[in-house]
């Protein structure tokens, strides 16, 4: 219960200040950029801590040369205090492995030699090269959604391959008025089901995407319900009830409440039966659990498959997805 403060990066890519003020004290916190801005962030990047008197301030650069100051403080803490690096799971089953380099105290040692060339790349695993062209069985079709080519970014594609299928889309987000991501569909008339283990998505914003979806239309703003993961280690459901006004509303678990922290693989499960339309989700793809469900009225003809979405216009998210099995 001490107080502290510490600069950090976390993994849904923003920057963060945090601080205990006084001994038992409630933790008070500054992030980097707002909601737009916080994929902008990627690691490996640069943060720094000073002290002067009782004024602490936090920075962060991207490259250890030219440093942006987050936030100043004013806190009483000891002569003496204890200085060094932190590192937690927010888990208690499980580790975290945090690497650091080019650790400086003092202006006294580095403990690597400083790269002063400071070059960003994405979260470890998260960089997806420029991906090849669509190959998908023949009764599996692709394409983009999006309204302006600004929302989508890169242009998306899809492999299947060892009965895995790989989608690699971009997109602003699948959200509010309008959808920006990568979809591989089939059209399915009445009611049907589809289901899928999702292997992968991407660690490059929070809502970053990689999930199931029942579709009206191809359209930017159809109504919509999809069924998913996040790097927030949350389960998603979310649709769209309405084209206008626009009407939308979401679903998200943390799973550590029942599930402790699946980031996959998992399962999940959309289910049509009229108008209604209900989301499941297995740790193993035979024992279901129902999330939750929806009434929205779409037409009988609907599009049914699995989407995309960085949440970054300018990366790929690489959704992988096995055991896809479709009932219509």
């Amino acid at each position: 219960d001490s107080k502290f403060v510490y600069m950090a990066q976390v993994q849904h890519a923003l920057s963060q200040l945090t601080w205990r003020p006084e001994t038992k004290a409630i933790c008070e916190e500054k992030q980097y950029g707002n909601e737009d801005q916080l994929y902008d962030l990627k690691a490996p990047y640069w943060v720094k801590l000073t002290r002067k008197g009782e004024i602490v301030e936090g920075y962060f650069s991207p490259n250890g040369v030219k440093w942006n100051k987050l936030y100043r403080i004013k806190i009483n803490m000891a002569k003496t205090v204890y200085v060094g690096m932190a590192v937690t799971s927010h888990d208690i089953s499980k580790l975290c492995t945090a690497k650091f380099d080019n650790v400086k105290v003092n202006d006294t040692k580095y403990y690597t030699k400083l790269n002063t060339k400071g070059a960003i790349v994405p979260f470890p695993g998260a960089k997806v090269e420029k991906p090849g062209e669509s190959s998908l069985p023949e009764e599996w079709k692709n394409k983009d959604i999006f309204k302006t080519k600004n929302d989508l970014g890169l242009i998306g594609s899809a492999i299947h391959k060892d009965g895995k299928f790989t989608v690699y889309g971009a997109g602003y987000d699948i959200w509010f008025e309008k959808d920006a991501f990568h979809y591989v569909y089939q059209e399915m008339e009445g009611d049907g089901e589809i289901s899928a283990r999702i292997l992968n998505v991407s660690p490059i914003h929070h809502y970053t995407k990689t999930c199931l979806m029942m579709r009206e239309t191809l359209d930017y703003n159809s109504k919509y319900t999809l069924a998913g993961h996040s790097p927030m280690a949350n389960t998603v459901f979310t649709w769209r009830s309405a084209v206008k006004p626009v009407q939308l509303d979401d679903r998200s678990r943390w799973m550590s409440e029942r599930l402790d922290y699946p980031r996959g693989p998992y399962w999940v499960k959309l289910v049509r039966k009229g108008n209604t339309f209900e989301f499941y989700d297995s740790s193993d793809g035979r024992e279901w659990s129902k999330f939750d469900s929806t009434e929205i009225e779409m037409s009988e003809k609907i599009y049914v498959g699995m989407a995309s979405c960085s949440h970054d216009p300018k990366r790929y998210n690489e959704g992988v997805f096995d055991n896809v099995k479709l009932v219509k």
